[in-house]
C-alpha cells in the first residue's frame, strides 16, 4: 500500500456468508486482479463519498468546459468461474444528471440497471447464475449526443460523479438484513449490510481478471413508453410493492411519459411494469435465478419496446 494512501481496517472483514467482499479499504485501486478500468478516463480510489470505511471508487471527471463530445469510462469486476448462483450486492451513489451524464451497469454485456440523480448511497442487488461473469459499471458523459445548446442549466446540487462501495457476493440461500443508510464521508457512520443465514463452508474464491470494452448501451436506452403508474390507479396503503419510476430522459426532453399506441391505462391496477426503463431486475419486487436468468429483450413486446425473456 502506498505511504501516501494509508489503508484502514473499517470494515475490511467479509460479511457473514459472503464468498467475496471489497470495500476498497486497502487504499489501492485496482487493488486485485479481478478489477479493471478502461475508457476516456479511469475510475480511481476516493475519500470524497463513502458508504462505509474511508474509501470508495469514483468515476473520472469527463465534463470539460466547451467540450460536449460523448465520452465513457468503465470499471469491471470479473468473477470466479467456481462461484455458484447468487447475488452480487453493491452500494452506489450515482451523482449523475441526465442529459449530462448517466450510469449503466451490465452483466456479460447485458444491461441490468441504470442509476442517476442520487444524493446518497443506495444498495443494489444483481442476480447471477453459476460460473464466471463480468459486471461492468459504465459512466457516460453526454449519452444522448446533444449539442452544447441542448443542455439545460446545471443543477445547483450536482455531484457530477458516481461512487461505488462495499461490493460483495452472496450464494443462493443467504439474504441481506435491512440496514440504516450511512452518512457519506464519515467512516464511523455505518457498517456493511449484514447478511443473515446459516454459515457457509464454501472457501473464499479469487475472481480472475477479464478486460471488457466500453459498451455505450445505445441499444438498451430507456424508451419511457409506458412504465408509469397508470392513470387512475388507486394507491394501496402499506403496499410492499414499489411503483416503477418515471421521468429520466423522457421527462427532461419531452415532459411526462405517454402510453404507446394501443396501450390501455389499466385504471384498476395497483402496480404496473412494462419494463420500459430498460432495467431488469429493476426493483426489489423482481428476482430471477436458476441455471441461467431471465433478462430484458426487444425481440417481442406486447406494448412499448421491451419485455423480459426466459433463458435459452
Amino acid at each position: 500500500t502506498p505511504a501516501s494512501v494509508p489503508s484502514t481496517i473499517a470494515p475490511t472483514s467479509i460479511p457473514p456468508g459472503a464468498l467475496y467482499y471489497d470495500g476498497f479499504e486497502q487504499g489501492d485501486f485496482p487493488d486485485s486482479p479481478e478489477w479493471s478500468t478502461v475508457g476516456d478516463g479511469l475510475w480511481a480510489l476516493s475519500t470524497e463519498q463513502v458508504n462505509s470505511g474511508a474509501y470508495s471508487i469514483k468515476s473520472p471527471d469527463l465534463m470539460i468546459p466547451g467540450d460536449v463530445t460523448q465520452k465513457g469510462s468503465n470499471v469491471t469486476l470479473s468473477t470466479n468461474p467456481g462461484w455458484p448462483a447468487g447475488t452480487l450486492v453493491f452500494s452506489i451513489l450515482a451523482g449523475a444528471n441526465l442529459p449530462y451524464d448517466n450510469l449503466i451497469y451490465y452483466v456479460d454485456d447485458q444491461q441490468r440497471g441504470i442509476d442517476n440523480e442520487m444524493t446518497a448511497f443506495e444498495t443494489r442487488q444483481i442476480q447471477l447464475s453459476p460460473g464466471a461473469h463480468t459486471i461492468t459499471w459504465s459512466y457516460e458523459f453526454n449519452p444522448l449526443g446533444l449539442p452544447a445548446q441542448g443542455f439545460p442549466p446545471i443543477p445547483v446540487d450536482r455531484i457530477g460523479a458516481v461512487f461505488i462501495d462495499d461490493v460483495y457476493f452472496l450464494p443462493v440461500g443467504i439474504t441481506i438484513a435491512p440496514s440504516a443508510p450511512s452518512v457519506s464521508g464519515d467512516p464511523t457512520s455505518s457498517v456493511v449490510p449484514t447478511p443473515v443465514s446459516v454459515p457457509t463452508t464454501t472457501p473464499l474464491a479469487t475472481p480472475k481478471v477479464t478486460a471488457a470494452p466500453i459498451t455505450d448501451g445505445a441499444n438498451n436506452a430507456p424508451s419511457y413508453y409506458p412504465t408509469y403508474n397508470p392513470t387512475g390507479a388507486p394507491q394501496m396503503a402499506n403496499s410492499t410493492v414499489t411503483s416503477p419510476p418515471s421521468g429520466g430522459i423522457g421527462a427532461i426532453l419531452s415532459g411526462p411519459p405517454t402510453p404507446a399506441s394501443g396501450t390501455s391505462n389499466y385504471p384498476d391496477a395497483v402496480f404496473y411494469d412494462g419494463f420500459e426503463q430498460a432495467t431488469f431486475p429493476e426493483g426489489p419486487e423482481w428476482t430471477t435465478d436458476g441455471a441461467d436468468v431471465w433478462a430484458l429483450t426487444t425481440e417481442r413486446a406486447n406494448s412499448g419496446i421491451y419485455s423480459i425473456k426466459s433463458p435459452d
